[in-house]
């Protein structure tokens, strides 16, 4: 049961009462002593300035919430501050996280018996939002009506980092509704993953502010109002105003931009050449990784340096006079273009390159990207290629001394035996058959063996004998051999249809062979016909000219086609017809090096039709244009 006693509240001691007073009061309250240290610290201020008591104890202001660059402001207060006097002022003060507030504070002094200083006390609250509204009044007055026309978007910032006034293009580029920028803090427009660093950032550009251009500095990033981010760049600008110093913050969207530098990035990471871009002084500013490999060095070893760093010793000296007369006049010089060049690796070894320059026009002015190929492997394999043309030269010449020896001590025996035989022959009337059979066959082995050595010297001297092309009618070829024929022949009856006007270009005397190999082969192998038939023609096949030579004669079976254009290789014995299986592989050598191809198709009894393509041949329309 309550008595009345307990129905009265307890009397609180004029201790408890303050300590009441000052721990709950909202407004920050410091104690420190003569020389500024920190005696009392109370929850007010651990709100305000972000410091637990713990923390603040101990130190001074200096340490804990004076600005530096302002500190101008509490030397003054000292030096106001008398007996019983208290001084009212506003200042700006730090926080713990780095960010800057306007503080409101009145400071008296407390002396001893003596008159000595022993603290100073003060009482502090943030008047940060009445700072704010009234740069917002004067910012609004001063530049409302100048950001309006501007084409990037414009922020006014205060020294607290508050949006004081911003034009139409922020609001448009963040998202944002008219008017409700103003009064937040900057960060607001940053990837939350930026803004603790940011108000670091921010103070210390307070500190010593200065012009910032646009585009410097690293990587940026805005944040919408709807969470999205984009890249920025940022310029900045301080302007001096009756009451302090604003930024004046120009943003940038360069989303598409960085996209396309990013797909730039892209293409010279996949092109397998060393891409090197400098600047006009030479500088190096941008390389691929084909660069780090090939030269071996680590990017960031070169980028900064002089181009001249990937070049031999001896080329550096004279090499900045030829990059400054590129630069002035710069010409697209083609991969492989001018003198032997060599690139020198980090380790000093050099090596062959071949290298292409184009001028390309940036923001940040005209620069100069060099295609630089390592070609070592293939200048092993050219040295090589040239060593085994060496070779080859030494033993064609050994091909054409060994033929000219089988023409002189091969043939003229077989001359001189035939020649014998043919004595033999018409000397001896009285000679029996038989030995006289021996004889004959003797002479037409010798002449079959002296051909057969005429072909295989034309078909060793085809490969390696130089084309001279011209202007080639195969039509007069093929009527000239045909006449020959008939001359030769002239119990044959054989039609003969030649298509007129077959032009092209290729070697008149090995197009001359080719026919009257072929002709001659058709020739031969419609022997037998009553009623012989010979075409030579052209048509047209998949966008080419093939021409043909085709007969009505004994054909082949197809099952041996393959064997056809081999040396030696014959589809029809010698008592059939004639021949030393060599015509064929001459054709079939001569339109491979004009580049052709050739092929056979038959049936047996039936004839054969000979095709071949001369990639080099043109039409009589286009030679005449």
């Amino acid at each position: 049961m309550k008595t009345e006693k307990d129905s009265h509240p307890k009397e609180m001691s004029e201790a408890e009462m303050r300590k009441l007073l000052v721990d709950k009061v909202p407004d920050a309250l410091i104690v420190t002593d003569r020389n500024g240290i920190v005696q009392y610290w109370n929850p007010g201020a651990e709100n305000a300035f972000g410091y637990k008591k713990a923390e603040a104890i101990g130190k001074t202001l200096d340490d804990l919430i004076i600005v530096p660059h302002l500190k101008g402001d509490q030397n003054a207060v000292k030096n106001q501050v008398g007996t019983d006097v208290t001084v009212t002022y506003e200042a700006y003060r730090r926080k713990k996280c780095g960010s800057l507030i306007c503080i409101n504070s009145k400071t008296r002094v407390d002396r001893d018996e003596a008159g000595e200083v022993r603290y100073y006390i003060s009482s502090k609250w943030d008047v940060t939002h009445l700072k704010v509204k009234r740069d917002i009044e004067l910012m609004e007055t001063e530049y409302k009506g100048r950001l309006g026309n501007m084409p990037d978007a414009i922020f006014i910032m205060n020294i607290t980092g508050h949006i004081v006034l911003v034009n139409h293009q922020t609001e448009k580029l963040f998202g944002y509704e008219q008017g409700e920028l103003k009064g937040k803090k900057v960060e607001i427009l940053l990837p939350e993953r930026f803004r603790a660093a940011h108000v670091m950032h921010r103070a210390a550009y307070y500190v010593e502010p200065h012009i910032r251009e646009m585009g410097r500095g690293r990587e940026l990033f805005g944040l919408r109002k709807d969470g999205t981010e984009f890249s920025v760049e940022i310029g900045l600008s301080p302007q001096k105003v009756k009451d302090g110093t604003m930024i004046i913050g120009a943003v940038r969207d360069v989303t598409e931009r960085k996209r396309a530098e990013q797909k730039f990035r892209s293409l010279l990471e996949a092109t397998p050449d060393a891409i090197v871009i400098i600047n006009s002084e030479g500088s190096i500013v941008l390389v691929n990784s084909q660069t780090e490999r090939v030269f071996v060095y680590p990017r960031d070893e070169i980028l900064g340096k002089k181009v001249e760093v990937l070049m031999p010793k001896r080329y550096q000296g004279k090499h900045p006079a030829l990059r400054e007369k590129f630069s002035a006049d710069p010409k697209s010089r083609p991969m492989g273009g001018g003198r032997e060049l060599f690139g020198r690796r980090k380790d000093e070894t050099e090596f062959p390159v071949e290298i292409s320059l184009n001028a390309i026009e940036t923001e940040e002015g005209k620069l100069s990207l060099a295609t630089i190929r390592d070609v070592s492997e293939r200048k092993l394999l050219e040295d090589e290629l040239l060593e085994r043309e060496r070779k080859l030269q030494v033993l064609i010449r050994e091909m054409e001394a060994f033929s000219y020896s089988i023409a002189h001590d091969l043939r003229a025996p077989l001359r001189h035996i035939d020649g014998f035989v043919g004595i033999l022959l018409h000397g001896n009337h009285d000679l029996p058959e038989k030995v006289r059979e021996y004889l004959v066959r003797i002479s037409t082995f010798a002449k079959q063996m002296n051909q057969l050595m005429d072909d295989l010297l034309q078909l060793a001297k085809l490969t390696y004998d130089e084309l001279h092309l011209g202007k080639v009618n195969l039509s007069s070829i093929a009527q000239k051999i045909v006449t020959l024929l008939r001359q030769e022949s002239p119990d044959r009856k054989i039609v003969c249809d030649i298509t007129p006007g077959m032009i092209v270009i290729a070697d008149p005397n090995k197009l001359r062979i080719v026919y009257d190999n072929l002709l001659r082969n058709a020739w031969k192998f419609t022997r037998k016909q009553e009623a012989a038939r010979i075409e030579v023609g052209v048509i047209e096949r998949d966008g080419s000219q093939v021409y043909f030579v085709r007969d009505n004669g004994a054909g082949f079976d197809m099952r041996y086609a393959g064997r056809l254009f081999n040396p030696f290789q014959r589809l029809h014995s010698l008592d059939e017809f004639e021949g030393t299986g060599i015509g064929l592989a001459i054709v079939h050598r001569i339109i491979a090096r004009h580049g052709g191809n050739i092929t056979a198709s038959a049936k047996v009894g039936e004839g054969a039709t000979f095709e071949f393509t001369i990639p080099k041949a043109q039409s009589s329309e286009e030679l005449a244009a």
